[in-house]
């Protein structure tokens, strides 16, 4: 099956996380002909929330922060890219704590996710397969 692409870029600013959002329930809204496409869109579209915020909090001097997301046959993808230089990991968080869960989630709520480091800074990506 060729391969579905969709690339945004957005300001580092809290708008940017609501357009994110609404562009990944777009472009899986292809396909919605199928009821596993609605638990996708669900963890997608929070996964896509999670990085995008993560990134614009973490983005250097206001960068762009860009979106891609891909599908081939039964996966989804998502890549989140700020110009930082970071190193993004899952890190314990108290249960009073306000922040520190969205690596966590991405983790539970995608099949794998990884961070790639390059010359335009970092990359988070995840990928959902429909269930």
């Amino acid at each position: 099956m060729p391969k579905a692409v969709t690339r945004h870029q957005y300001p580092t600013g809290p708008e940017s996380v609501a357009l994110a959002r609404k562009d990944c329930q777009d472009f899986i809204s292809q396909w919605s002909d199928s009821a596993a496409y609605v638990s996708v869109s669900d963890d997608l579209t929070l996964i896509a929330s999670e990085l995008v915020t993560n990134a614009i909090q973490h983005a250097p001097n206001n960068g762009p922060v860009s979106v891609v997301v891909e599908r081939y046959g039964d996966t989804f993808r998502i890549e989140v890219r700020d110009e930082g230089c970071g190193n993004p990991e899952v890190r314990p968080s108290s249960e009073t704590s306000e922040r520190g869960r969205g690596l966590f989630l991405v983790e539970v709520m995608s099949s794998c996710w990884g961070v790639e480091k390059g010359v335009l800074g970092v990359t988070v990506w995840a990928e959902v397969r429909m269930k």
